[in-house]
């Protein structure tokens, strides 16, 4: 199942809203809390001991002072002491989906599921985690039951656009992705994901409208910048495509970003700029075998731009493929370029 590049969303607690060829570009910010505890001394039956909101308004604090492996200590002490916290174990899962920790935000989540099964927001929450884990079918029921309690929630009709599209169900991936930005026309990561299932199904003009309309709302993100690069790459527009990773490198470098602009340049017959930058790409990643296979590619180019007198050129693609394969083996296309290309003539 090919990774896609969009751009999911996550809810912070509170409800409020920030938080992969195309790039998944997927965000996780939290935004400062307000403890909300409960009056401290006697317990009424059904509500969190007086530890526990404690232990919650500590971890709350900690984490709006920066300190998160504090604030996960005390959060993780009050869902022991009190294990239908709900708010402690939302503001948890949150902190270990920030840190990258999907499964142990995953754990949270389905608790808070059961102890809240009537809120749009739990459910979101739990197909986010499916979704980061790649358990796309789990994370297409979750979305749809947020759906069913809250039917215009923006973030899930996207996130499930973007399941969807993982799914390779192209039509409901289309109808979700639509819907976002129906629901909230200025919300640019909808534009942004809509620009993405745009392109999947071939409108690549949609799709470039909807990135341009997304960057207009957030600025210069980057995981648009590179969809809309490869969007103008794709159109063979490779000045404008140049034009925009430049812009993205300017906030994003990364391997991907100088591997694009590479063949944004090579696109224009400009080999030399277009070597460069895929050189640029191995520097920052030595392995990065998809800017060696171009690289290789480039040189070919010339090479029988040349009339196949300037053997170096040759010699130059052998090597940059070779390397490819020694990162990567298992590329057949590759194989049968060097095979090819050893002979001397294709």
């Amino acid at each position: 199942m090919k990774k896609m590049n969009c751009t999911a969303s996550s809810k912070s607690v509170g409800n409020s809203r920030s938080a992969g060829k195309l790039h998944a570009v997927v965000a996780g910010g939290l935004l400062a809390l307000s403890c909300s505890l409960l009056i401290m001394g006697c317990t009424p039956p059904g509500q969190p001991s007086a530890r526990a909101t404690r232990a919650y308004a500590d971890g709350v604090m900690a984490y709006n002072r920066g300190d998160l492996p504090e604030a996960k200590t005390k959060l993780t002490d009050a869902t022991v002491e009190a294990p239908e916290l709900i708010k402690a174990r939302i503001l948890l899962g949150d902190l270990f989906r920030a840190e990258g920790d999907y499964r142990a935000a995953l754990s949270q989540y389905e608790a808070v599921v059961k102890l809240d099964p009537y809120s749009s927001g739990s459910y979101y929450r739990l197909g986010l985690a499916y979704q980061f884990l790649e358990r796309f079918l789990e994370a297409r029921d979750a979305y749809m039951t947020s759906l069913k309690i809250n039917d215009t929630d923006v973030d899930s009709h996207m996130n499930l656009g973007l399941v969807y599209l993982a799914l390779g169900d192209l039509p409901k991936a289309m109808d979700h992705a639509k819907r976002a930005t129906e629901l909230d026309p200025k919300s640019g990561a909808a534009l942004a994901n809509y620009g993405v299932v745009l392109d999947a199904v071939g409108d690549a003009v949609g799709a470039e409208r909807a990135f341009l309309s997304s960057l207009e709302i957030t600025g210069d993100q980057p995981g648009t910048l590179l969809n809309l690069g490869q969007n103008l790459l794709t159109q063979n527009r490779g000045k404008e495509a140049e034009e925009v990773l430049r812009r993205l490198i300017k906030v994003s470098d990364s391997s991907l970003s100088r591997k694009r602009l590479g063949d944004a340049l090579a696109l224009q017959g400009r080999a030399a700029d277009a070597i460069e930058q895929y050189e640029l790409a191995l520097k920052i990643d030595p392995n990065y075998f998809p800017a060696m296979n171009d690289a290789g590619r480039v040189m070919i180019q010339r090479y029988r731009a040349g009339l196949e007198l300037e053997e170096p050129l040759r010699a130059a693609a052998l090597s940059y493929w070779k390397r490819s394969l020694k990162v990567s083996a298992r590329q057949p296309q590759v194989e049968a370029l060097v095979k090819q290309w050893e002979r001397g003539r294709p």
